[in-house]
């Protein structure tokens, strides 16, 4: 399978309804991602969070919250609802530090709850919510990444973090399918010496060149893409950890440090005082722009984001 085609979420986790499994490709394993199964949500949060999954790890806590509703489908109610509660503190806790992990399991328990109290199918609830989001995920990433591609020039060369995301996978392939010449630049303090990061395996089967370097190596390349996991209303930005010293590395360099996100600015979020660990926070002086689906904002301008509206997420924009 290419590059381009594992840039889809649904390309790499899946769930049997039947079997009651979920599956999802182990970029820890080997070079080539192979596919590992999971039948309980406790044995899935252990490898959550001994680091299995990429930026999908949201979804995939929610399958893993249907495994459980799978197991104790049999089961009276108010034991299922317990069990229920248990699987997403046991998948809260793989990712601690991950908000977009507890919101989506907050969202899912809800549905859950609402499915066994009108006698439905709290298992299906889950599939369905988990299903629909990531698929909407899908589009939003590929929207985003092309977006972000128009930033790039042919032989530019790219500084990101070793886990860069769904998104920018589709700005690299958009490039690409463009002919721009790229240059990838991994810090990869974040992934295991052991463990290929899984983009290095996708952009290389997208054509970009690959290089690896430890944090301390200096900065190097034309500009600094990174992951937003969430935007605070004062434009400052949660990012993975080593983020927060490689944007300030980028930016002392002269380089334009860009981020990329799924999502606008979060209206509860008024300033990064509300995050967490500070080397996970980028602040805004740091902040070239920040990419998003419905387009690119400066920092002080990004809750702009929140007045605008969809363009239909099948619409791919013009390069």
């Amino acid at each position: 399978m290419d590059g381009a085609n594992l840039l889809h979420y649904a390309n790499r986790l899946r769930y049997d309804a039947v079997r009651g499994v979920v599956a999802v490709r182990d970029w820890r394993v080997d070079a080539a991602p192979a596919w590992a199964e999971f039948s309980s949500a406790e044995s899935l949060a252990r490898e959550l969070a001994a680091g299995l999954a990429d930026d999908g790890a949201a979804y995939l806590a929610g399958y893993g919250l249907a495994l459980a509703a799978h197991e104790w489908a049999s089961r009276p109610t108010e034991p299922r609802r317990a069990a229920l509660i248990q699987a997403a503190e046991w998948l809260r806790q793989s990712r601690p530090l991950d908000r977009r992990v507890g919101t989506f399991l907050d969202a899912a328990l809800a549905l859950a709850d609402s499915a066994l109290l009108s006698g439905g199918d709290a298992e299906a609830a889950i599939v369905a919510h988990t299903a629909a989001t990531l698929s909407r995920a899908d589009r939003v990433a590929e929207r985003c990444g092309r977006i972000a591609a128009g930033l790039l020039d042919d032989g530019d060369e790219l500084l990101t973090l070793g886990n860069a995301s769904t998104a920018l996978g589709w700005a690299f392939a958009a490039a690409r399918a463009e002919d721009k010449q790229l240059r990838l630049i991994l810090v990869a303090d974040a992934v295991p010496a052991n463990a290929p990061p899984w983009m290095e395996y996708i952009a290389t089967r997208l054509q970009v060149a690959v290089q690896r370097r430890a944090p301390t190596d200096g900065v190097a390349g034309t500009l600094c893409l990174l992951t937003a996991e969430h935007i605070a209303m004062d434009g400052s930005a949660v990012v993975a950890a080593g983020g927060s010293a490689l944007a300030a590395q980028a930016r002392s360099a002269g380089l334009p440090c860009y981020l990329v996100t799924l999502d606008g600015p979060d209206p509860a979020i008024a300033t990064s005082a509300a995050f967490g660990a500070a080397d996970t926070i980028v602040l805004p002086a740091q902040i070239s722009a920040i990419i998003t689906h419905r387009g690119i904002y400066r920092p002080d301008m990004v809750t702009r984001f929140l007045g605008e509206g969809d363009v239909p997420l099948d619409v791919i924009p013009l390069s």
